[in-house]
């Protein structure tokens, strides 16, 4: 009982440590985002992603466009698809899968910590929200697709439609449509992040140390992808603006 007691406290730490750690660092994130945005991946493909739809508007690449954002949603599609896999193989895993309890043995055994439960929980949880954050980004998309040729109708097609839409014509333009971008790109973003931590959290079924050298080696990962430059770059600058 001792060392259920030693070994649940220990587990309870680290986990907490891990957690402070990814989230420590999603905050330095947001404020290299808002702060630096050509320093970050997210801020460069935010403004990009703002010109292409004017550019999309201003020459009326109505195909383009759509084309486009249909990859973006097959994209979104595939991941949201993928998620759910993984959560029913993650189930059908865990029907096979024994608890530690005493000293059997098991093709696949998962330590007792008292926490196993709450590491399902943990599991289940990331990749459900996975999977509703590129649900979301798929329909902000199609909300894009349809918003983005509204500018290329013309007057005479307009009076052909009974309904008012002259009213809906006047509230869409170029900053409501990249706004509407902006979200579907986000949720496809968070839908990543849910990614990310699958593994960490996975990686936590296993073990304590696991969790932390799966945290530590997805934390060295993220400083490569998320940021445009070398890392003494955004170091340096986030010092010297602080």
């Amino acid at each position: 009982m001792e060392a259920t007691n030693v070994s649940f406290g220990f587990s309870v730490v680290c986990s907490v440590v891990c957690l402070v750690a990814l989230a420590a660092y999603h905050a330095l994130l947001a404020r290299m985002w808002y702060a630096h945005p050509d320093l970050t991946v997210y801020g460069l493909s935010r403004a990009s992603r703002r010109v292409w739809v004017a550019c999309m508007m201003a020459r009326k690449e109505g195909i383009l466009a759509v084309q486009s954002l249909r990859n973006l949603i097959m994209a979104s599609t595939l991941m949201a698809s993928t998620s759910m896999a993984i959560c029913v193989g993650f189930l059908a895993f865990l029907a096979s899968a024994k608890v530690q309890t005493d000293g059997s043995s098991s093709s696949i055994v998962f330590p007792n910590d008292g926490l196993f439960s709450t590491k399902i929980v943990v599991v289940l949880c990331t990749l459900s929200f996975a999977f509703v954050s590129y649900s979301q980004s798929i329909r902000f998309y199609n909300h894009v697709a349809l918003m983005i040729n509204i500018k290329t109708v013309t007057d005479e097609e307009i009076a052909t439609i009974e309904v008012e839409p002259g009213v809906a014509a006047a509230l869409v333009d170029k900053q409501q449509i990249s706004d509407m971008f902006e979200r579907g790109a986000f949720a496809a973003t968070l839908g990543l992040r849910a990614y990310y931590i699958f593994f960490p959290a996975a990686a936590w079924m296993l073990g304590t140390w696991y969790l932390v050298v799966a945290t530590f080696f997805l934390l060295v990962v993220l400083c490569t992808l998320d940021y445009s430059k070398r890392p003494t770059v955004w170091v340096a600058k986030l010092f010297l603006t602080a």
